[in-house]
């Protein structure tokens, strides 16, 4: 409602080397969980507002004013991530929460954003901020949703899953870590681990966002 022709991101960089992330960026439906994850690998790395993130600071970025077009098109970031929703501005809201750093990120192409942008961004930000750690706080007190009954784990277990394992590869797909799954299923870490390990040896694959990919794009649960 503030701005116009935007699309937002929600990332958060766990101090555990988590990368959650929230976004409604018109990214390729066959590609959202492939390039979600580049860009957990990428940011660190290559976005221009990231060392500034590290340092501490609290003041919302304009991309623009951090690298130029022609230096953000050498990048891997914008080549593999931004291109591919035709985004090519930028602000950024820092996050500086409990579980880590981040940003919320408003994108879109076309026009820059102007000096009152991001002064509109500045006034948001702390109430952003505001709303990230309740919502925490909230989830730490709140019941935790039991799977339903009825969810259908024929194909999994048609692959050699037991019940168990298809239990965490449905939670698996809800984004949930190995932690949270451990909690919501009342099993430890440790033994989500396992699960997981068996998950990815089953499925013939060597990372979990692969297993995700795999059973979203084969219609597996």
């Amino acid at each position: 409602m503030l701005f116009e022709d935007i699309c937002c991101a929600f990332e958060i960089y766990g101090r555990d080397g988590s990368h959650l992330i929230w976004e409604n960026i018109p990214f390729p439906e066959a590609k959202r969980v492939a390039i979600q994850q580049r860009v957990g690998e990428l940011v660190p790395f290559e976005h221009p507002a990231f060392p500034y993130l590290i340092e501490g600071s609290r003041d919302c970025m304009r991309i623009s004013d951090l690298i130029s077009q022609q230096d953000l098109r050498k990048t891997h970031l914008y080549n593999e991530v931004f291109c591919e929703a035709e985004v090519k501005h930028q602000i950024v809201i820092p996050i500086h929460a409990s579980n880590g750093i981040g940003g919320m990120t408003l994108n879109r192409g076309g026009r820059d954003y102007s000096d009152e942008d991001l002064f509109v961004a500045s006034l948001l930000a702390p109430h952003v901020v505001t709303a990230y750690e309740s919502h925490l706080l909230l989830s730490e007190v709140a019941p935790k949703k039991a799977k339903k009954a009825t969810l259908d784990y024929a194909k999994l277990r048609d692959l050699g899953l037991t019940r168990r394992e298809s239990e965490v590869m449905s939670w698996m797909v809800e984004g949930k870590r190995d932690s949270e799954i451990g909690t919501i299923l009342n099993i430890s870490v440790r033994t989500a681990n396992v699960h997981v390990r068996n998950i990815l040896t089953k499925l013939g694959v060597e990372t979990r966002t692969t297993a995700v990919t795999r059973v979203i794009n084969e219609g597996l649960l």
